[in-house]
């Protein structure tokens, strides 16, 4: 990620009203994350009894994880759009080398869409369960060494 994009897509969200300056601890987007972290484990555990709920967690847990991006960034999606804008908040950060990541992601966002407002029931196979299910793990591990790495309270050794 260039640090000229990064500013450019900061400026274009906050002008579109799309996000705000949001002043949030290290401590607490740890917090956040590791509430996506156990999200993603009841999501799994979960697949067996409802596939539809699994999948609705394995997004919610991709969305909980862009959103502590953001907020180490600084910011905070606001509007109707806030799945979007913290999709189009990743896809700037993690950059070209993940597009299939980020690609699943709003496909997933779609999909969960689908699953809480459509009437008919949406079907989901095993393997696409597994499939979002390993792109969320890939998200977590990406973000979180981002985090990490942003982190000024880091971790003693």
């Amino acid at each position: 990620m260039k640090q000229n994009n990064l500013d450019k897509k900061i400026k274009e969200l906050k002008s579109k009203n799309l996000a705000k300056n949001f002043q949030v601890s290290f401590s607490d987007i740890i917090k956040y994350l590791n509430r996506a972290k156990k999200e993603l484990i009841i999501a799994h555990k979960n697949i067996k009894i409802d596939k539809n709920t699994s999948c609705v967690l394995i997004y919610q847990s991709m969305l909980k994880v862009g959103r502590c991006l953001m907020f180490s960034y600084h910011l905070r999606p606001i509007d109707g759009s806030q799945h979007k804008t913290t999709i189009e908040f990743c896809e700037v950060i993690i950059g070209e080398k993940f597009r299939q990541l980020i690609e699943s992601f709003d496909e997933l966002r779609k999909k969960r869409n689908k699953f809480v407002y459509d009437v008919t029931e949406v079907e989901i196979s095993d393997s696409e369960l597994n499939y979002y299910f390993k792109e969320a793990q890939k998200l977590i591990e990406l973000v979180d060494k981002i985090i990490k790495h942003k982190n000024p309270q880091k971790e003693l050794l």
